[in-house]
C-alpha cells in the first residue's frame, strides 16, 4: 500500500537516515491482534510498523491496544446481534427498504447517512445488508425501533448494553450514528467482542501474561481464565452464519481468492473518507482483528477495508491456523429454512433456483409466508 504515497521517501531508507524516521506520523500504519476465544490468551500482537524512531527515541505507542478509532461497518455484527436478542427486533430474513433516509442525529441535528458510492438497493434482507455492508438500511432498521423517555431508540440502547457486555470499555455514544460504528474503540476490544461469537456467546477476559515466576520457578503472579456468558449461543450462531456469508458472497469474498479455504466468518470496516480500514474475523479457534490507517486521523488510507486490512488478515490466518479443519457447530434452538434470498420468504416452486438459500433462524421466529413474487 505504501506505493500509493509517492511524496514519502521509502520507509526503510528513511529509517537508515541519520535523523531516523521523520516524521513517523506520515507513514501508513497497521495493527493486528489474535485472541484464543476459549481462553482469552493473546496469541499474536503487532502494534505498528516498528519500535524504532531514532537511535535515541523508541515508539511505545501500541495501536492494537491503545489507539481509539472508529470501526465503521466492522461494528455492525454487534448491532445485529443486539437486534436478534429475544424478543427479536429482526431476523436474518427481515426486509428493510434501502433508500435515502434521515433522522435526528444529536438533539436538533439532522443525520442522513449514505451508502458506498451512493447506491441504493430497495428491499433487502438483513443477510444482504451485512454481506453488502449497506449503511442506510442498517441505520434505518436499528433507529426505527421504539424510543424511550430520553429519545433513544431501543436498537441503539440494546447495542450499547451488548457491546459493554462483550468487553467494549470505550465510551459508546447512544446516538443514531452508533449503528454505523461512529464511536471510537480499540482493536483489542472489537476483536475480543468477535471472539464472543466464535465462543458461542461466552466472553473471556484477554490475557497477555499467563504467569510470572522468580528465578527459583515459584509463581509470583498468575492470570487465570475468566469466562462469563454474555450472549445466547443461538444468537452467536446466527451472527456466525451471517458473517460466513460475508466471506462467501460479500465484501469479504477476497479471503477465498487469497486461498483461505477453512470455515471462517468476518466483516470489513471502512470509515468516512477511507480514514480507517478494518477486517475482523474468526474461525472456531482464533479471533483476529486488523486495522490499517494513519496516526493522523485527517489523512486517508485511500483504500477500503477489503483492500487494506483483509489481505493482512487472510495471510495471517493461512499461516496461524493449521489445526484440523472444522466448521462451527449448530446449537439447539436453531432451525433452517429454504427461503428466497430477495424476499426473505419461504421458497415456492416458482422461485428461481439461484435465489434459494438455506437460512438459520431461532425456532419459532422463522418465516411463515410462502413467496409469491414469481407467480
Amino acid at each position: 500500500l505504501d506505493k500509493g504515497y509517492a511524496d514519502l521517501p521509502d520507509y526503510d531508507e528513511n529509517k537508515n537516515s541519520d535523523s531516523g524516521i521523520n516524521p513517523i506520523e506520515s507513514y501508513l500504519q497497521a495493527a493486528l491482534i489474535a485472541i484464543d476465544p476459549r481462553t482469552g490468551y493473546i496469541k499474536a500482537m503487532v502494534g505498528g510498523r516498528d519500535y524504532y524512531i531514532t537511535r535515541q527515541k523508541i515508539n511505545f505507542f501500541n495501536r492494537a491496544v491503545q489507539a481509539q478509532r472508529q470501526p465503521g461497518s466492522a461494528f455492525k455484527p454487534i448491532v445485529f446481534a443486539a437486534m436478534f436478542q429475544e424478543p427479536p427486533l429482526a431476523t436474518p430474513a427481515t426486509i428493510v427498504f434501502d433508500e435515502p433516509w434521515f433522522t435526528e442525529g444529536m438533539p436538533g441535528k439532522r443525520w442522513a447517512p449514505s451508502n458506498y458510492k451512493g447506491r441504493y438497493h430497495g428491499d433487502v434482507t438483513v443477510r444482504t445488508i451485512l454481506e453488502k455492508s449497506i449503511n442506510v438500511a442498517t441505520a434505518r432498521l436499528v433507529n426505527e425501533t421504539k424510543t424511550d423517555l430520553n429519545g433513544i431508540a431501543e436498537g441503539i440502547r440494546r447495542t450499547v448494553q451488548l457491546a459493554k457486555n462483550m468487553g467494549v470499555k470505550s465510551r459508546l455514544l447512544p446516538y443514531p450514528a452508533l449503528s454505523l460504528g461512529a464511536s471510537d474503540l480499540r482493536l483489542i476490544e472489537l476483536t475480543n467482542a468477535y471472539a464472543v461469537f466464535a465462543n458461542y456467546g461466552i466472553h473471556t477476559e484477554q490475557i497477555g501474561i499467563r504467569y510470572v515466576e522468580d528465578r527459583n520457578g515459584d509463581i509470583l503472579i498468575e492470570n487465570s481464565v475468566q469466562r462469563r456468558r454474555v450472549l445466547n449461543e443461538k444468537i452467536a450462531y446466527l451472527l456466525t452464519n451471517l458473517l460466513k456469508g460475508v466471506i462467501r458472497n460479500g465484501t469479504g469474498r477476497r479471503v477465498r481468492t487469497m486461498g483461505l479455504k477453512r470455515p471462517a466468518a468476518g466483516k470489513t470496516g471502512t470509515t468516512n473518507d477511507f480514514t480507517d480500514a478494518w477486517f475482523v474475523g474468526y474461525d472456531p479457534n482464533l479471533s483476529v482483528g486488523v486495522w490499517v490507517g494513519f496516526d493522523d486521523p485527517q489523512k486517508s488510507t485511500e483504500y477500503e477495508g477489503a483492500h487494506a486490512a483483509l489481505p493482512i488478515w487472510a495471510r495471517f490466518m493461512k499461516e496461524a491456523v493449521r489445526s484440523e479443519m472444522k466448521d462451527f457447530g449448530v446449537p439447539d434452538g436453531i432451525t433452517f429454512r429454504e427461503i428466497d434470498r430477495e424476499t426473505g420468504l419461504l421458497q415456492s416452486e416458482e422461485c428461481p433456483e439461484n435465489q434459494i438459500i438455506s437460512e438459520a433462524f431461532l425456532v419459532d421466529y422463522e418465516p411463515k409466508m410462502i413467496c409469491n413474487t414469481h407467480n
